[in-house]
């Protein structure tokens, strides 16, 4: 695989990561007849542009599961760059991003360079239990509660990049994963799933040309190594 495909990748999984998140964020909370109801029996199929869904420039907005995917990205970059502990890294990065859900009241930790991103310092309907959990971290706690919540496993596309990039093997990027999700859910059904997302999408990122064979197969192979593991 050339660098540029890799790199096409790469970019492709985070922006049509933020492109379904921001076509979906719409309709997070409604059930399936209140959204054929708004939008008609194909439900939501374009982005809702009314004044409720949409910035000061008329553009769609993503929502926090987009926010928190970044600050992971900044987080494992972060680590790679000064060869410090990846999960640590992502752990200062998820302060950073709580602390754009908090209007800044708390004293700060250095700063990484997306907290400066107007879009990333605005609330985004943020998870209560990612909320409560970073905040008990910021103060020194460990985080307790019993969360399968999908929190874990919606931010985590990131690590199997860099995977991907050559900078983890793959086992390394599916622990890290769980780790990362299990920062704030500890429920094994809130952690593991990350795992699992993030064994498939280091394959599917590394294939030419993935079908839908490979997809499935990348499933059987990631269900079977986070079994083992």
């Amino acid at each position: 695989m050339t660098h540029a495909s890799l790199r096409d990748r790469i970019r492709g999984s985070l922006v049509a990561g933020a492109i379904g998140d921001a076509l979906g964020y719409p309709v997070e909370f409604m059930s399936l007849s209140a959204i054929r109801r708004a939008y008609g029996p194909d439900g939501i199929t374009r982005f809702d542009t009314s004044p409720r869904w949409t910035d000061h420039d008329h553009k769609a907005v993503f929502s926090d599961d987009t926010q928190m995917t970044l600050f992971t990205a900044e987080g494992v970059l972060n680590a790679h760059r000064s060869g410090s502990n990846h999960l640590d890294a992502i752990r200062m990065a998820y302060l950073e991003w709580l602390i754009t859900q908090s209007a800044g009241h708390s004293p700060r930790p250095s700063r990484g360079s997306l907290s400066d991103v107007a879009a990333l310092n605005v609330r985004r309907a943020p998870g209560n239990t990612c909320l409560t959990a970073l905040q008990s971290i910021w103060h020194g706690h460990e985080p307790d509660n019993n969360s399968k919540g999908c929190g874990g496993v919606m931010r985590v596309a990131p690590i199997a990049l860099l995977a991907a990039a050559g900078h983890l093997d793959v086992q390394q990027a599916t622990l890290l994963a769980a780790y990362a999700a299990k920062l704030t859910h500890l429920h094994p059904l809130g952690y593991i799933p990350a795992a699992l997302m993030a064994h498939v999408l280091y394959h599917l990122a590394t294939s030419e040309a993935p079908t839908r064979q490979q997809l499935i197969e990348a499933i059987e192979r990631a269900c079977a190594a986070v079994e083992a593991y």
